[in-house]
């Protein structure tokens, strides 16, 4: 619920620090200081990756996505996240196709199963220069349990 201002009340903003904190719970100190690679975060070894159910299929999502961003940036570092990426799935580098429509991300936390999915948006018709191709990645619940969970912390 937005508060006067139009930002969101000093309680959501509290109970979504809170849920954050709860799917970060367990990682590595250091994976979490500025600045933050969210990609690095869900799958290294001491991150979110053995939390993640569906590691392998999201993994290759994540990879596809960071191998795109290099080939349309040309890089460097997304080329090296790239690598880095590949070497957390076994070093393969390959892929993982999709297995539906939507990917979702399944994580455990606090002994339950929750399952998201990804929606993401990158602004390429930005006024402001600082914000031309700004990445914007959400997960909404995919499913009622994980609403209901995801409501509660």
């Amino acid at each position: 619920m937005l508060g006067a201002t139009g930002r969101p009340s000093a309680r959501r903003r509290q109970a979504g620090i809170f849920a954050v904190d709860r799917l970060l719970a367990g990682c590595a100190p250091e994976l979490l200081e500025p600045p933050v690679n969210v990609v690095r975060v869900g799958l290294h070894p001491e991150g979110l990756a053995g939390r993640t159910g569906n590691r392998a299929e999201w993994g290759g999502h994540l990879l596809r996505q960071v191998r795109h961003r290099a080939d349309r940036t040309h890089d460097r570092r997304h080329r090296e996240l790239a690598a880095e990426i590949a070497g957390y799935l076994g070093g393969s580098g390959a892929a993982i196709p999709g297995t539906g429509p939507v990917i979702t991300l399944e994580i455990d936390v606090d002994g339950a199963r929750l399952r998201f999915f990804g929606t993401s948006a990158t602004l390429s018709t930005a006024t402001d220069a600082a914000l031309e191709g700004l990445h914007l990645e959400t997960f909404p619940p995919a499913d009622e349990e994980t609403r209901r969970r995801f409501g509660r912390m």
